[in-house]
């Protein structure tokens, strides 16, 4: 009778035109995707410290519940806060230092919509593999924090790298990038990939930004998506943005068969007070497996 039951139920959901994984796929699978300067805890911000705006950070988060959220400048308190206090999100990364401390290029993932099969850190160096190296003018060691994610219940697959370039070092963001685009170029044409993080150049208008989307064929997320919100800069230092401001140094970028509904800069604040001195970049993707 259980058997019975059971076959009654399936033909049920099948006439009832619920999706199934394959259904799923067919119709494209939505993923919605932030970047997210969080700035680093030691900073002494003053009113604007870690210690007074975490709590909105949280807020922020849970506002927007993405699905996957790749910080940058993420210490460790940082991480292991909003790991503690958001059951949704589970999260990996390392720090850009040769032992492992200082700022991590930390990914939160929901487990139930992707996990990581797979995931690495590589430096933006002449020697990639080795913790905490810098070359070219690079101030400051800086990294790539990288994973291949399945999306669940189905085997489709994609990558994300979550990188910072650095802030000073002209030739090293441009070195930077062209790292990045080989590591892209590895994969094949069909595969989704995304590239985000903090790239300390402008869209549209910087070396970084034409070597990633001409030598790797990424997509601006920005310039490509259906639907865009708010204003064209990323750089808040923690209040609202200036109209005659075009820092768009935040940048959400995708290859493969993927598909930008929305892109948003986010201004969400709390009585004109900002989760951080960037502005969260957030996209509405969908894969086409």
């Amino acid at each position: 009778m259980r058997n019975a039951i059971a076959v009654v139920f399936v033909m049920g959901i099948l006439a009832a035109g619920v999706d199934t994984p394959a259904a799923a796929e067919e119709e494209g699978l939505p993923l919605n995707i932030m970047s997210f300067n969080i700035r680093l805890s030691p900073a002494a911000d003053g009113p604007d410290s870690w210690e007074y705006r975490k709590f909105m950070v949280l807020d922020m988060l849970h506002h927007y519940d993405a699905d996957i959220v790749a910080t940058q400048e993420t210490m460790i308190d940082q991480a292991e806060f909003i790991d503690r206090h958001m059951d949704a999100y589970h999260w990996f990364g390392v720090g850009r230092n040769k032992d492992g401390g200082s700022e991590h290029m930390a990914i939160f993932y929901k487990p139930e919509v992707v996990r990581p099969i797979e995931s690495g850190n590589l430096w933006l160096s002449e020697t990639p593999d080795v913790p905490g190296s810098r070359s070219w003018d690079s101030s400051l060691p800086r990294m790539v924090t990288w994973a291949r994610f399945q999306y669940l219940p189905t085997d489709t697959q994609f990558y994300v790298y979550n990188t910072h370039f650095d802030h000073r070092g002209s030739r090293a963001r441009e070195e930077s990038a062209r790292l990045i685009a080989e590591w892209v170029n590895e994969r094949a044409a069909d595969t989704p990939v995304i590239v985000l993080g903090d790239f300390n150049a402008r869209g549209e208008d910087s070396e970084p930004w034409r070597i990633l989307t001409e030598d790797a064929d990424l997509l601006d997320a920005w310039l490509t998506a259906d639907e865009t919100k708010g204003p064209v800069t990323t750089w808040s230092a923690f209040g609202p943005p200036d109209p005659d401001s075009d820092r768009r140094i935040d940048w959400i970028l995708y290859r493969g068969p993927i598909h930008a509904h929305l892109c948003e800069t986010v201004l969400y604040n709390q009585e004109g007070r900002y989760p951080s001195d960037h502005y969260p970049v957030f996209a509405r993707l969908t894969l086409h497996p």
